[in-house]
């Protein structure tokens, strides 16, 4: 038994040895290394790209969404709630409570012709650039009146319909 276990022992040792040899032998030719150096560069490289464009992605999402959502509030708070109830006999909180499950939807063409123009430049930042341009009827604010129906007492919800977010 114990011959087999000294036979086992040197089988690993020679096998051990044998794997440190070749391993040193890879590493001493110059061009082995250069060429694992410039592979793991590469792979860097693109690891990087990928994240600067994937934040890239994010952010410009964030700056529609917010953008979106305050030109959406701006035109349900100071337009759209001004004027509901006023010409049709009904409250304006009956009329509103007919939204309260499917919602008032303000897209970008809606905002654009908003007061002259108001949001016009504001609405370039969806166009630009048009590897990533957003569709101006499917992007939009879905406003979801809540009770007691006045001003602020609504929640958004936001759909951006861009190339980049697909």
């Amino acid at each position: 038994m114990k011959k087999n276990k000294k036979k086992k022992e040197k089988v690993h040792s020679e096998f051990y040895i044998t794997l440190k040899e070749n391993i040193t032998e890879f590493f001493k030719d110059k061009r082995t290394i250069m060429i694992l150096s410039i592979f793991g560069i590469m792979v860097a490289l693109i690891l990087l790209v990928v994240f600067i464009f994937s934040v890239a992605v994010v952010s410009r999402e964030k700056m529609l969404t917010k953008s979106l959502t305050n030109m959406a509030s701006d035109y349900y708070e100071n337009f759209y709630f001004e004027q509901v109830g006023v010409s049709t006999g009904v409250s304006r909180e009956e009329f509103l409570a007919n939204f309260a499950t499917i919602g008032i939807k303000i897209n970008l063409e809606n905002l654009e012709v908003f007061q002259d123009g108001k949001y016009k430049k504001e609405i370039e930042k969806f166009m630009k650039p048009k590897s990533s341009k957003c569709d101006k009827f499917n992007t939009k604010a879905i406003v979801y009146p809540k009770r007691p129906y006045s001003k602020k007492d609504y929640e958004l919800e936001i759909n951006l319909e861009c190339k980049s977010s697909k």
